[in-house]
């Protein structure tokens, strides 16, 4: 009797031994499990980071505003009306725009940075230009020598102005890489119509490479570019898309119109304050034009 009793109370301690490491075990391997499936969740997190994007506005002529979520910029804005009208090609402001630009309402509030090519009218008013600038009390101005003097000699409080705007001295043909207030732009010299020099641009718009180009004429790229900005469709860059802008010729227009409709790399916005979405995905670009 005795006998039984001991195997039944060592039975009963073996048994309890077992269960005893089991539930430790399981505790180990639940305690493994969680920062694997913690790991699992952060890498879902860091999948969902959002695509780079940006919004283009056209506002006509050759002038754009490029906004991402950390930055605005308007190129080549505003410019003479009077004087575009003269070219049935090229569209000219929407209704009501000039008094926006002026007041610096949406969407020509909040700018960082313009960027002005040159003087030539259909890209320069002084006086419009001047009210705005004068509007966006943050905002720096990057351009020519040419654009300055006319700036100086046409904008009443341009005294007030001068310490925002940023001229760059190159020589011809020359480049420069520079950074404003923690923005990185690169500035190029072309020649234009044989009459005068200007400027290009390219910089990084919250993981966009973009260019603006008025001259591709000796142009050297440092960079893939993702979007370009220019006037024909024979363009010596390569980029991922072009937004083909500025055409001057009425003759020309239908057919480059008819031209992009088969093009799925290029974009040609013809309506002003049309505005076009722009995201980068697995290092392709896809434009929507918003309606």
């Amino acid at each position: 009797m005795k006998k039984s009793l001991l195997w039944i109370v060592v039975l009963v301690v073996s048994i309890s031994m077992v269960a005893a490491f089991s539930f430790a075990g399981c505790k180990q391997e639940e305690a493994a499990e969680a920062p694997a499936e913690e790991a699992a969740a952060e890498g879902e997190v860091a999948e969902e980071t959002p695509a780079p994007q940006i919004v283009i506005t056209y506002i006509g002529s050759a002038g754009f505003i490029l906004e991402s979520q950390n930055k605005k910029i308007m190129i080549d804005a505003p410019f003479n009306s009077s004087f575009i009208s003269a070219f049935e090609a090229i569209p000219g402001y929407a209704e009501g725009i000039e008094s926006k630009i002026a007041n610096a309402e949406v969407p020509f509030d909040d700018i960082d940075l313009f960027l002005m090519t040159h003087e030539h009218e259909d890209h320069l008013d002084p006086q419009l230009l001047g009210q705005c600038f004068s509007k966006n009390l943050d905002a720096k101005l990057v351009t020519t020598q040419g654009v300055y003097d006319i700036l100086e000699d046409k904008v009443d409080n341009f005294a007030d102005l001068k310490d925002r705007i940023i001229v760059n001295e190159l020589g011809s043909y020359e480049s420069i890489e520079t950074t404003i207030d923690g923005f990185n732009l690169k500035v190029s010299d072309a020649e234009h119509a044989g009459l005068m020099h200007v400027h290009n641009f390219e910089f990084n718009l919250d993981g966009i490479e973009i260019a603006y180009i008025r001259e591709q004429n000796k142009y050297e790229k440092t960079k893939d570019i993702d979007i370009l900005f220019l006037n024909t469709l024979i363009n010596l860059l390569e980029p991922k898309h072009i937004f083909l802008c500025h055409i001057f010729d009425r003759n020309t227009r239908p057919s480059m119109l008819e031209q992009t409709q088969d093009l799925p790399d290029v974009t040609f916005m013809t309506e002003p304050m049309e505005t076009a979405t722009v995201t980068k995905e697995n290092d392709e670009i896809i434009v929507t034009i918003n309606q």
